[in-house]
């Protein structure tokens, strides 16, 4: 990773590549661990020592490649807006992290030893997950998810019966696989590790139909880590399963899940699909309610219905998230941005544009009356996801 010229972008770089010195280090140690006795003579022991071997490997692949990016995507991709704790989280957190590393290397022929410090990597890992500001975006909120998971599986089983191999072995084997593939391809977190590269038709599948079910998981988790201190009963747990996604509560309200109104361009097929992937992307990368007026009118027959349909659904949303593509923004939208414009004001509309083509001759990119009447205008889904939770986290 290279810094983009700024002081901490810099820094952050050395501190990536001592990260990758120490993950390094521990491979080497790990293979003298496996390859050679206690005297320094080759004595390579396969079965069990293997996998454990073979599980160590991979951690310490997975764990660098997240680094690396995590560091690429918070100091060289973003120029601005880092929180003061964010350097001091990502080295403490980081430094953790290597720190296991080392000692899950030395330790490979003691399989209970091994696995009780894998359990405190991912540990530290979640701590890490639970400081840094950018926590609520896809990947880290579906890493949480994948340790919590690896520690329902593997945790009792190690302090019931850690000592035996034949019921450890498979437990940590099996949920090192699960982990791992969860890592890759739960929802999102493609995009994530592999920008610009085309996503397997099956990580497609997988985000379709495990989508739902992590945005009910980590939405609970992130709202027990934004609650704690409170007192959680059981009923509020229940709402929170329920009502997956949002991970605030204001004060002593109940637990809400926000509403964002989808005002797009919906006659044309291809408008239709593009729709439905911004409606996916902000349901699992912001934790939402959407309401797409395609979706919700389908079976509505008069424009009378219709009308009011959409006129309550922009009513009860929290925010709107307006397509602005086309030669000229779309009538409809432009009217549902105005009408929600009167409602709660500008600071609850975002403006997705796309179109390279679209500029005015004010050199404005949408017509100046649409420009002033959004709190911004974004050009990518990322953008869009981090402009969502900004507005979002403005509502009390």
């Amino acid at each position: 990773m290279r810094g983009n010229g700024s002081p901490l972008a810099n820094s952050m770089s050395a501190l990536s590549w001592l990260y990758t010195v120490a993950a390094g280090f521990a491979v080497i140690a790990s293979v003298q661990t496996f390859a050679l006795d206690s005297s320094g003579r080759v004595d390579f022991r396969f079965g069990g020592d293997l996998v454990v071997f073979l599980i160590f490997m991979s951690a310490v692949v997975r764990f660098t490649h997240g680094a690396m990016r995590h560091f690429y995507a918070s100091y060289t991709e973003r120029t601005e807006g880092w929180v003061w704790y964010e350097p001091p989280a990502d080295f403490l957190g980081l430094f953790a992290e290597a720190f296991f590393f080392l000692l899950m290397a030395f330790s490979l022929r003691d399989h209970l030893q091994f696995t009780v410090y894998y359990l405190c990597l991912l540990l530290a890992d979640s701590l890490w997950l639970c400081a840094i500001p950018a926590r609520a975006d896809p990947p880290y909120k579906n890493w949480l998810v994948a340790n919590v998971l690896f520690f329902l599986f593997t945790a009792p089983i190690a302090a019931w019966r850690g000592s035996q191999d034949s019921l450890l072995l498979p437990v940590l084997a099996g949920s090192t696989a699960v982990h791992h593939f969860l890592d890759h391809f739960a929802p999102g977190n493609w995009k994530y590790y592999f920008p610009g590269v085309t996503q397997p038709g099956f990580s497609l599948w997988i985000d379709t139909r495990l989508g739902p079910i992590f945005a009910r998981l980590s939405g609970l988790l992130w709202w027990v880590v934004a609650t704690s201190g409170q007192v959680i009963t059981l009923s509020q747990v229940r709402r929170g399963c329920a009502r997956s996604g949002a991970h605030k509560m204001h004060g002593s309200r109940d637990f809400k899940r926000p509403i964002v109104y989808l005002a797009a361009p919906l006659f044309t097929e291809g408008e239709r699909k593009w729709n439905a992937h911004i409606k996916e992307a902000l349901e699992l990368g912001n934790g939402v309610e959407v309401f797409s007026p395609w979706e919700r009118c389908s079976g509505l027959q008069s424009a009378r219905e219709i009308f009011a349909a959409n006129s309550r659904g922009l009513e009860e949303a929290d925010l709107v998230v307006a397509v602005l593509d086309g030669s000229q923004v779309d009538d409809g939208t432009a009217w549902e941005i105005g009408r929600f414009f009167q409602l709660k004001g500008a600071s609850r509309v975002i403006g997705l544009l796309t179109d390279i083509r679209q500029r005015t001759e004010a050199g404005e990119p949408v017509n100046v009356m649409i420009a002033q009447s959004v709190r911004c205008i974004v050009r990518d889904e990322g953008k869009l996801i981090k402009a969502a939770e900004e507005a979002l986290g403005e509502l009390k």
